[in-house]
């Protein structure tokens, strides 16, 4: 969220804890007070993630080639959307070590796979900011960063490059950063700010 949307917001449950919210939902008899958590998309309600891509992107799962980091060709995918940066099993790749994807490329609808160490990153652009504690960077931030929902943030120095792009380094290799994703910015457990992977 912007400045200006947050300038409007109202947190209706204030500095209450999410147990805390759950124990007042099971004392309202609530159903929800039960209902386990969940990172999935909550608007594809039949869970059928391919047909909802299908609607909106056909081309997703069209098949194409998988081509190693030299660009040979070692397989053939069943459609990008089928694919995550990071993935190891389901490739349909023979090989004698562990082929990990490493690049989605849906302009020439090809899936990059390498070993893991291909899969890490030490920096990343990000792109789209939205600054939330500060109003932008004058030079290089130390901050933690978090690439992902399941991951700690980690040591990491940021630096501006233009006013709607920052490069982050890692103070060591991150597994597998996907492009289009989140990246969020913290000092101690105040959000900086935060944008996308490109």
């Amino acid at each position: 969220m912007s400045q200006g949307e947050l300038s409007k917001t109202l947190f209706p449950l204030g500095e209450m804890t999410k147990d805390q919210t759950r124990r007042i939902a099971g004392d309202l008899g609530l159903v929800t007070a039960l209902r386990p958590e969940s990172q999935e998309i909550c608007f594809v309600g039949d869970k059928n993630y391919a047909d909802f891509i299908k609607n909106f992107t056909p081309d997703a799962l069209r098949p194409g080639p998988i081509i190693d980091s030299g660009g040979k060709v070692v397989g053939e995918h069943k459609g990008i959307i089928y694919y995550t940066i990071g993935q190891r099993r389901g490739l349909g790749v023979s090989s004698l070590k562990p082929y990990y994807v490493t690049q989605i490329d849906h302009h020439n609808n090809t899936v990059t796979v390498g070993s893991r160490e291909e899969a890490t990153r030490k920096s990343l652009k990000i792109r789209e900011l939205n600054w939330i504690s500060v109003r932008s960077l004058n030079g290089p931030l130390r901050a933690k960063v978090k690439i992902r929902s399941t991951m700690k943030e980690v040591p990491s120095t940021i630096t501006p490059e233009s006013d709607d792009t920052v490069m982050v380094e890692f103070d060591t290799p991150q597994w597998a950063p996907a492009p289009g994703q989140s990246a969020v910015f913290y000092c101690g457990d105040i959000v900086m700010g935060g944008g996308i992977i490109e």
